[in-house]
């Protein structure tokens, strides 16, 4: 018993140095990785640029507006089966924001959605932001796995490029496959 119990702990030990060692090989590049069966890839990174949209609510003054910033393409270039995939966040700070959000397809891009505050500080907030954990993995990287499984669709990690500027931020893409998608 004491002997199958201490090679159970080496075990782990084991599997979790192999685990840090995998990470190393990150690229040291700012970015989003995600680690696919042939290696890392990179995600695609898009500004987002939130345009509020008006409509007959916006001219009769009642409602709330909503500002949507669009990424080209009906699908990011990522593609998992994996509906509970960990990420890889370098150089972008915790303090600052990373959000997992889901956008919504269109026929020939996809968008996200954000309400506008009446606030010009607060001006557009993220919405569709799904729940995660993020842990760091050292030298400047976090690991981010939603906290249940996403459901097929298209989503990003959004965070400010900058952290003095909250308003300008960007996109890293990807979708999960399966089920009925456009």
């Amino acid at each position: 018993m004491k002997f199958t119990a201490s090679l159970l702990i080496c075990a782990a030990a084991a599997a979790m140095t192999l685990a840090a060692q995998d990470t190393s090989s990150i690229p040291n590049a700012r970015g989003v990785y995600y680690r696919s069966d042939t290696g890392w890839v990179t995600l695609t990174g898009t500004v987002l640029m939130p345009m509020v949209q008006a409509g007959a609510a916006d001219f009769f003054a009642v409602g709330s507006k909503v500002a949507v910033a669009e990424i080209p393409g009906m699908h990011s270039t990522l593609q998992t089966t994996n509906a509970r995939p960990t990420l890889y966040v370098r150089g972008f700070p915790l303090n600052a924001g990373i959000f997992l959000v889901k956008q919504k397809q269109r026929d020939e891009f996809r968008e996200i959605r954000m309400p506008v505050s009446r606030n010009f500080r607060e001006f557009a907030h993220l919405k569709d932001v799904k729940e995660v954990e993020i842990r760091s993995v050292g030298n400047d990287l976090v690991a981010i796995t939603p906290r249940a499984d996403l459901p097929a669709g298209e989503y990003a990690i959004v965070s400010p490029i900058d952290p003095n500027d909250r308003m300008l931020k960007i996109g890293y893409d990807f979708g999960v496959a399966g089920g009925v998608r456009k």
